[in-house]
């Protein structure tokens, strides 16, 4: 059987409620909060981790860039000339004509530009022969270890001769100075 509850307990009820509601308000919701900030907190850290991890990937990458650049720029400071060699490119250059089977009615050297780091170093160049000659000139030119650049190159029938052609090159070689360089080895 069943004992019915007193109803004059409200007292006992109303100090229950009271208890609950300074539990939630003292305990249970500043708890509740300082758990969402720490899951804030960790948020923001994982995210922070997530980008360090990204950012140590573009690191690496740029680290090996920077090796890359470095050996291409040690190769070809090792091979670049000084403003002062022109004499012997020009010679080197009028040899390359000549191996070529081509004919040079025109070497004009053009005076030195320098730059901030660099010299340019202009050249004018009109020659005949046959087709395949001159493009086994222009290839050697291309091919040389020297950063040359063909700027312009004109071909048209030579006024003479039938089947020779007439080229007429204007070239850039670029020639550094050391002693102007701002290079810094930073393979340590």
């Amino acid at each position: 059987m069943r004992r019915p509850l007193p109803r004059g307990s409200w007292a006992v009820t109303i100090t229950l409620a009271g208890t609950a509601a300074v539990f939630v308000a003292l305990v249970y919701l500043p708890g509740h909060r300082r758990i969402r900030q720490l899951r804030e907190q960790i948020q923001a850290q994982e995210q922070y981790l997530a980008g360090a991890t990204a950012m140590a990937a573009a690191l690496t990458t740029t680290r090996q860039e920077l090796r890359e650049t470095i050996r291409y720029n040690r190769a070809w400071l090792a091979v670049a000339p000084g403003p002062r060699s022109s004499p012997q490119l020009c010679e080197r250059i009028q040899h390359l004509a000549t191996s070529a089977g081509v004919e040079t009615t025109r070497f004009d050297p053009q005076p030195i530009e320098p730059w901030a780091l660099l010299y340019e170093v202009p050249l004018r160049i009109v020659c005949t022969g046959r087709f395949w000659q001159l493009h086994a000139f222009v290839h050697s030119l291309e091919a040389a270890p020297e950063t040359i650049w063909i700027k312009q190159l004109d071909l048209r029938r030579s006024p003479s001769e039938g089947e020779l052609l007439e080229c007429e090159l204007n070239l850039v070689i670029f020639a550094v100075d050391p002693r102007n360089s701002d290079y810094v080895d930073y393979s340590d």
